[in-house]
Parts: C-alpha cells; sequence; structure tokens
C-alpha cells in the first residue's frame, strides 16, 4: 500500500469536489446519457444524481470503507461522507458474493458471484510444457502483488508425484536468479491458454485473496492455498466465502517467502476436488439492469 500517494491521489479527487460534480453533471447531459452505471466510483455517481440521472452501482467493495479503512483524518472524513452519499442515492448498489457486508447501504441487492467458469485443459497443458502425466500442477499467481518468493524449499515431490509449478515470468526469472535447477520451474505465459482455462486444469493454485481469482478457482473447484492480506479491507468477506464454499489453507507472508508450505499442500491435494459453486452473478445483474434501463 502506498498511503502517501493514496492521499495525494484522495486530496486532489476531493478538491472543489462541488464544482467538479456540476462540471462532470453539465457534460452528462451534453452526451445524452440516460443512465449511469460504476464500478465502483462515486464522482460519476454524485454527477449522475445532480444532473437527476439514474444512476447504479456494481461492486463486491466501496471506496468509502476503503479509505475509512486507511485515514483518519478531518479530511478524510468528509472523503468518505461524499463517497457514502454518493453510493446511498444511487437506485441500486449490487453486491456479487463475497461483497463487503456493507450493511450502512439501504439499497443493496446481493447477487451470486460473477466470474469465468474456466474449462479443463490438463492433456494439452501437459502436452504443450512436456510435464509427466502423473504430475501435480500448481499454478502460483499473485495478482499483481510484488511478493517475495524463494522456492529453495518448495516441495518437488508428494505422494509419490513430482510437482511442477506454473509461475510468471517476472517470478520464474527471480528463481532462476537463485541459481535453483529449473525442471519442475514453468513459465505460466508458456500454457498458451486463457487464464480461467489454466486455473481449471491444475491441481492447486497458490495465490492471495481477490475477488476474481476466488470466485473463478470456486468456479471449478480448485484448491488454494493463500497468503494472509490482513491489510486490505474486503480480505476477510473473501476468505470467509472460500472457506465456507472451497477447500483452501491460509499461510502467513513469512511462510510464503521461506517457501514452508509444503504440509498445507500435502493436506489439501490428499482431498477431493470440491463441487464447483455456479458464478450466475452476471445474469442477475443483467435482469435488473435491463428493467433499471427500461425504468
Amino acid at each position: 500500500m502506498d498511503l502517501n500517494a493514496s492521499e495525494a491521489a484522495y486530496t486532489a479527487l476531493h478538491d472543489q469536489w462541488d464544482l467538479k460534480v456540476e462540471a462532470l453533471a453539465t457534460w452528462l447531459g451534453q452526451q445524452h446519457v440516460t443512465h449511469v452505471l460504476t464500478d465502483v466510483a462515486y464522482l460519476p455517481l454524485a454527477a449522475a444524481q445532480y444532473a437527476a440521472i439514474p444512476s447504479a452501482v456494481i461492486c463486491s467493495l466501496n471506496w468509502a470503507e476503503v479509505i475509512e479503512r486507511y485515514f483518519s483524518s478531518e479530511q478524510a472524513k468528509y472523503w468518505k461522507d461524499q463517497a457514502r452519499q454518493a453510493y446511498q442515492q444511487a437506485k441500486v448498489f449490487i453486491q456479487p458474493a463475497p461483497s463487503m457486508p456493507m450493511l450502512w447501504l439501504d439499497n443493496r441487492l446481493p447477487v451470486a458471484p460473477i466470474g469465468r467458469v474456466g474449462r479443463c485443459q490438463r492433456e494439452a497443458l501437459i502436452a504443450r510444457l512436456a510435464l509427466p502425466a502423473n504430475c501435480y500442477i500448481v499454478l502460483v499467481g499473485m495478482g499483481g502483488m510484488a511478493l517475495s518468493l524463494s522456492a529453495r524449499h518448495w516441495a518437488n515431490e508428494l505422494h509419490g508425484r513430482p510437482v511442477h509449478y506454473l509461475l510468471p515470468d517476472s517470478q520464474l526469472a527471480a528463481i532462476k536468479d537463485e541459481g535453483i535447477l529449473a525442471p519442475y520451474f514453468h513459465a505460466a505465459s508458456h500454457a498458451d491458454l486463457m487464464y480461467h482455462d489454466l486455473m481449471a486444469s491444475v491441481d492447486l493454485m497458490i495465490t492471495k485473496p481477490g475477488y476474481g481469482t476466488f470466485v473463478e478457482a470456486a468456479a471449478t473447484g480448485l484448491p488454494l492455498l493463500f497468503v494472509a492480506r490482513d491489510d486490505w479491507p474486503d480480505s476477510d468477506s473473501l476468505v470467509q466465502w472460500i472457506e465456507k464454499v472451497g477447500l483452501s489453507a491460509q499461510i502467513s507472508r513469512d511462510a510464503l517467502a521461506d517457501g514452508k508450505f509444503s504440509c498445507e499442500m500435502e493436506h489439501l491435494l490428499n482431498q477431493e476436488r470440491y463441487p464447483a459453486i455456479s458464478p450466475s452473478g452476471a445474469d442477475q445483474a443483467a435482469d435488473y439492469l435491463v428493467s433499471f434501463l427500461d425504468d
């Protein structure tokens, strides 16, 4: 988290807020906008409301609670109040599960999870990367977070089966820089698969809490080994949800950095793949939005 840069960005956004709202409202009118949908920006909502244009929101989180989590100044309270007001005055706030509770909103509309369902292409993946047919395939994806990884102690065999890892190119390069022999490590990009199809084709994923990853893993029954992310406001809702619907284990950042998670991997790989969830929230949200547009 770059809190200094975030604070500067919020300060700039809210500087002369009323003038920005009025200017954007004028622009919306000039463009003949009839409805506004955001995910999850609140300045366009405030402008739509100023111009008496119907507005709606769809997201599993909101920036008001993010602001509240990280900043406590009087200025930040003003930012939070502006955001909350915009969210509360929208016609609806569509919440795809798993989402922050947001119990302060009276216009909440919970829907099912939103995500893509991957197609298992394991045989193609094994052939493309020349992997042993009986191996465990573990996908490593941190969603853009630059976490320290040391693969020196990662298991290369579990339950008598070889373990092969698919990593982002940058992390694979870092592992090679450690001087580690690379036969068990592969670039995920070389799989040449859409990411949700790649997730559906592996045995386990090492990751961090993130909406898309958690939902699309659950949509294929993929077990998750994830690193704690206590500094992010919607982490609790994601973790509670995946623990309820899926198969997962949480490890510390130190355990991830040191590669000390073989026992957790062994436990997850020793269990049956769990029943996949149906991410039908997009259809539910679309059905509502059709009526919203017709209203």
